[in-house]
């Protein structure tokens, strides 16, 4: 884009703004870069006398607009920069992609509210993160759209209480997750209301192209469980062999709010009730019991 730009600039008298101010052009100025060498609008005035002066105004120019404080996305590597997935993510910043080489990390993972990439280069079949049935896998709080979790198995998750998630366990976050496998995670009695694999309270979280196999709740939903507002997009998604009591795949609950939900391209298999609630197989069960949209 920097190429194009100047090329354009040099050859006409087009002019562009500059976000990223150098220390000698006012934050918010116009770059104007012509024949003339001028800069307009923001109080600077150059004129040339010569090719060569004119060259080195216009290269001054080039330099002033386009270097600035530009800030770069950094890539954070595990295990070769940082032995764990955590101490990555405490050091990275918005913008920023920790890269996960394959292997099985036995970790907690909080992604910490921030707006960056956790990926697993090799994918979900070389790389996981094990719960090891004492803990849940992830937790977030407050993540924004840009944050993106792609190519884990995410396994052997626990969680234990009142409301819990096995594999996440979310709050407040629009993360979005990605060609991820949630396998074997389990939300424990007496958790009512627990997601075996996945459990988030508002925000607006996505999951696509993920499996769910083998995740199970001794109460409550085996799969995916979303609560109270915001809303939430599962698409493209298969979930096989999850067995809970109520015999739910998808759980999306308020309590007098409203909750937008696109639930779209997915694939139920064998995710039954197994006990006191009855028999049966709900893939996708929606309950507001107070009213609301």
């Amino acid at each position: 884009v920097a190429v194009s730009l100047v090329a354009a600039s040099l050859t006409g008298s087009r002019s562009f703004h500059n976000p990223h101010p150098h220390p000698f052009v006012r934050a918010g100025a116009w770059c104007s870069l012509g024949r003339t060498g001028r800069m307009g609008r923001n109080g600077v005035s150059h004129t040339t006398e010569s090719h060569t002066m004119k060259t080195a105004v216009v290269s001054s120019l080039i330099t002033a607009c386009l270097t600035g404080s530009v800030a770069h996305a950094a890539d954070l590597l595990v295990p070769k920069q940082f032995p764990t997935i955590q101490s990555a993510i405490d050091s990275a910043t918005h913008g920023d992609r920790v890269l996960v080489s394959p292997g099985t990390y036995h970790e907690q993972v909080n992604l910490s509210g921030k707006g960056i990439q956790l990926i697993g280069v090799g994918g979900a079949a070389v790389t996981a993160l094990d719960g090891d049935n004492t803990r849940t896998v992830i937790v977030g709080n407050g993540e924004p759209d840009t944050c993106l979790v792609q190519g884990f198995t995410i396994q052997n998750g626990r969680d234990y209480g009142a409301s819990n998630g096995g594999g996440v366990r979310i709050s407040n976050s629009s993360v979005r997750f990605d060609s991820c496998r949630f396998v074997g995670n389990r939300a424990e009695a007496p958790a009512f209301w627990g997601g075996g694999a996945w459990r988030s309270e508002y925000g607006n979280p996505r999951v696509s192209q993920c499996t769910f196999v083998g995740n199970t709740s001794g109460w409550g939903i085996a799969g995916i469980y979303h609560y109270l507002g915001g809303g939430i997009q599962v698409i493209d998604c298969v979930f096989s062999d999850n067995p809970s009591i109520n015999g739910q795949c998808i759980h999306i609950q308020t309590e007098g709010g409203n909750i937008t939900a696109e639930i779209r391209g997915n694939t139920f298999r064998r995710c039954e009730a197994n006990g006191a609630l009855g028999e049966g197989f709900f893939p996708v069960f929606l309950f507001n019991p107070s009213g609301g949209n």
